[in-house]
């Protein structure tokens, strides 16, 4: 065989391995996979042996698993979809909609003690400064409201994004 044939398929393999811990990765797969599998499969690849890596994460493979990973991305999607709703009522300055929005969220109780109806302008401030950029202006307002925002001035996750449940509350 050619050397350049056997790049091209060290190459795919590798890919599909890569593939393969991303979807993994993705979909929760850690969820399920025991230790002992786990270095069934890191042995296999250590080994280059594709039928032990194959046999490994075929036993992974039930619908018990496969009702897990559903059940998961489930979960994340709806996670999504509450984060798009918060959000869209921060952005639109709508105190009603942002509250029932985060009654679902992770952390909802302090947030709630924490943002008021007559604050929820400044907390639309502040995600608009940190949005813009203003670190400082955001800083400011988050102290002012008793919110410890993570990153240290800086966005985590995409800017103008605050996901409740990264809020670090700060105790009285």
């Amino acid at each position: 065989m050619k050397k350049g044939t056997i790049f091209a398929l060290l190459g795919l393999l590798l890919v599909g391995i890569v593939a393969a811990a991303g979807t993994a990765s993705a979909f929760g797969w850690h969820i399920f996979s025991d230790e002992e599998n786990r270095e069934k499969i890191r042995a296999a690849v250590e080994n280059r042996d594709f039928n032990s890596w194959k046999q490994a994460m075929s036993e992974q493979l039930t619908e018990e698993n496969f009702n897990k990973i559903l059940e998961r991305d489930e979960q994340r999607n709806q996670h999504r979809e509450n984060m798009e709703a918060v959000m869209a009522a921060i952005e639109a300055g709508d105190y009603d909609a942002w509250k029932e929005a985060v009654a679902d969220c992770p952390g909802e109780a302090k947030i709630s003690e924490l943002i008021t109806e007559e604050n929820f302008d400044r907390f639309v401030e502040m995600h608009n400064a940190r949005r813009d950029g203003d670190f400082e202006t955001a800083k400011e307002i988050s102290e002012e409201l008793g919110i410890n925002m993570p990153g240290h001035g800086k966005m985590d996750r995409g800017v103008g994004r605050f996901p409740v449940h990264r809020f670090n509350m700060n105790e009285e």
